[in-house]
């Protein structure tokens, strides 16, 4: 459930990402992700459409005044790093 109580104590990612060679919604975001070093606690899917090349869904984190990398590693298309 997404609400104002999830933004003041749990910092809420929105993940959208697709490709055209892997099923993207059969991995375990949680498992795969950290901000800042800080492992995921929940992914919650909202898509499962487009045959698993397109996913998107929220990734939530302990909260985290001024979030600086998300990584994802294990993915077969490759390991994502994003810096903001």
């Amino acid at each position: 459930k997404l609400d104002k109580s999830a933004l003041s104590s749990s910092t809420l990612i929105l993940l959208t990402m697709n490709n055209h060679r892997d099923n993207l919604t059969a991995f375990n975001y949680k498992e795969l992700s950290t901000l800042d070093g800080e492992s995921a606690e929940k992914w919650q899917q909202l898509s499962k459409g487009m045959g698993g090349h397109h996913v998107k869904g929220i990734l939530t984190f302990p909260k985290v005044k001024n979030p600086q990398t998300l990584e994802i590693i294990g993915l077969p298309v490759g390991d994502v790093v994003l810096k903001f």
